[in-house]
Formats: C-alpha cells, sequence, structure tokens
C-alpha cells in the first residue's frame, strides 16, 4: 500500500480573465526585490457581475475537496505587470487560506511552487528521490487555486499580465429559520 503523506491540494481550471473587470489605478514598482508592476498595495474593485463570476469558478473547482459546508471570501486581489525580463521572489500570501493565480495575458506560467519541505528533503539524503519544486503548465485564460502557505516565485518573463488575489475559506453550517 502506498499512502501519501500530507498531500497538498492544488486546483487548476479555465477561467474568461475578460470576465474580470478590475477597476484600479496603473500599476506601480511595489515589491522590494523586484521590478515586476503591481496594484497590490492599491485600493482594487470588482463590479458584481465580475465578482460572482470569479467566486463561482472557484467554489466549482474546490468543492469537490471540502466534504462539509464552506463559504469563500475574496480578500484582496492585484494585477502584476511583467514588463521586461521582470520577476518575483519567493514569497507565501499570510492572512489567507487560500491564494489563486490567473493568467491573463501570458504564453506561459512562469509560476514555481517550492516544495514545503524542501530544507528537509535536503538534509534527508533522499533529495533525488523527492521534488523540491512543481511547475504548473498553465496557460493564458487559466486559473491556479492553491493553499496561501505554499511558497511559490515567478520566473524572469516579459510582457504578461496575471492577476493574484487571496481568500478565506470558513465552514460554515446551514440552519433552519428560527433554529440555530
Amino acid at each position: 500500500m502506498q499512502l501519501n503523506l500530507f498531500s497538498v491540494p492544488i486546483w487548476i481550471g479555465n477561467i474568461d480573465p475578460q470576465k474580470i473587470n478590475i477597476i484600479c489605478p496603473e500599476p506601480k514598482k511595489t515589491w522590494i526585490h523586484c521590478e515586476t508592476l503591481s496594484t497590490m498595495e492599491s485600493e482594487n474593485s470588482l463590479d458584481q457581475s465580475s465578482m460572482d463570476y470569479l467566486l463561482n469558478t472557484i467554489v466549482k473547482l474546490i468543492k469537490p475537496y471540502f466534504k462539509e459546508n464552506f463559504k469563500v471570501e475574496l480578500l484582496n486581489f492585484w494585477i502584476n505587470k511583467y514588463i521586461k525580463n521582470d520577476f518575483q521572489e519567493a514569497h507565501i500570501h499570510s492572512n489567507a487560506s487560500l491564494s489563486f493565480i490567473i493568467y491573463k495575458e501570458v504564453d506561459k506560467s512562469y509560476t514555481v511552487f517550492n516544495n514545503p519541505n524542501k530544507h528537509f528533503i535536503d538534509y534527508s539524503q533522499m533529495s533525488e528521490f523527492f521534488e523540491w519544486y512543481f511547475e504548473p503548465e498553465c496557460r493564458q485564460g487559466q486559473i491556479i487555486i492553491f493553499p496561501s502557505f505554499i511558497e511559490h516565485w515567478v520566473k524572469n518573463n516579459s510582457n504578461t499580465i496575471t492577476i493574484a488575489g487571496n481568500l478565506k475559506i470558513s465552514k460554515y453550517q446551514k440552519t433552519i429559520q428560527g433554529i440555530e
């Protein structure tokens, strides 16, 4: 018998970026170690139809994984614009349950996910048998959703635009009116 101990789910699906109308200022240099332009520190907003479309797409993808009733809340989102050989350093998204990346204008994905146990794998003398990283094969018009604690980074690339964001997942119980 083989079991995958502590497996970490990710979800990849299709999404129409044209249905997500973000109202935001022009992206600007935001990150410390790279020149990538972003609206992360801005007040970004979505119209109601964009919000409904985004959340419905996300719920359809992740619903089979969750055994109990849950609700999804969009915490924040932003645009990242990679102009010329831009990148993003390794990071996580704290204070969120799940994060996502929408590949809006790309020729391919440049995202890399690091194995949460990469340092332990290195010291275990088993590094040739376990993956240190994962590079999803996403294309334009796709979304990847992942636990926010997964360290990830973006390889050098040019002329691409992604939409990223954070979600809060929480359990909820359906109640009958008047009964809690």
